[in-house]
């Protein structure tokens, strides 16, 4: 399994929202139902999840969609001081990422 972090940038695989692209906003270990180690990624879009209220989501569910660029950087730096994703710069970092097809 990959190694998600605060910023990344990931793309749904299953569900209702096969396709859509999501920012990794932090890394849950749940252990409500006895299993130690049950992960889940609190996942942003800007629109309907932000920061503070995240999308919880399986790891196995969803799959990197850009690498180690500034743009993961900057998002990374938002979430840390623990500001709300704009959605409209979000959709300036998507947008220009798809055309450069990192």
């Amino acid at each position: 399994m990959d190694k998600y972090y605060a910023g990344q940038i990931v793309k749904s695989k299953h569900g209702k929202d096969t396709g859509k692209i999501y920012v990794v906003t932090g890394i849950l270990l749940l252990d409500e139902t006895g299993k130690t180690g049950v992960k889940r990624l609190a996942l942003a879009d800007a629109e309907k999840f932000n920061v503070n209220k995240p999308k919880l989501k399986n790891p196995a569910h969803v799959q990197i969609a850009f690498k180690n660029n500034k743009f993961c950087d900057e998002l990374a730096g938002i979430i840390k001081q623990g500001k709300d994703i704009n959605k409209g710069r979000l959709s300036q970092i998507i947008a220009s990422l798809e055309n450069a097809q990192i």
